[in-house]
């Protein structure tokens, strides 16, 4: 959720903006109509919201092997971070301090 708040954050003008953005973008997952069978789900559930509700990331099956898909939510986890931190820190480097 960082990386997405660091990069609405530096493209909205008005911080009011930017934090109704990374509101919506935060709960807009429960919003969508897929089912848990569907595969588009295992994607939904690498998103910020069900990081933080523990019993819908490890209500995914399991995969190959025994592994809990929820393994998959720490490095989803870090490439939003880091998409977040590159892209914020290109555009607030155009910004100027008045």
């Amino acid at each position: 959720m960082t990386g997405v708040t660091l990069i609405l954050s530096a493209v909205c003008k008005n911080q009011m903006v930017a934090f109704v953005a990374s509101a919506t973008v935060h709960v807009l997952p429960i919003m969508l109509p897929v089912a848990e069978v569907n595969t588009l789900f295992r994607f939904i559930v690498l998103l910020p919201l069900y990081h933080s509700q523990f019993l819908s990331i490890m209500s995914v099956e399991q995969l190959n092997g025994g592994i809990l898909y929820a393994i998959w939510a720490i490095p989803a986890a870090l490439v939003f971070l880091m998409i977040g931190f590159i892209v914020s820190r290109k555009i607030f480097v155009k910004h100027q301090v008045s």
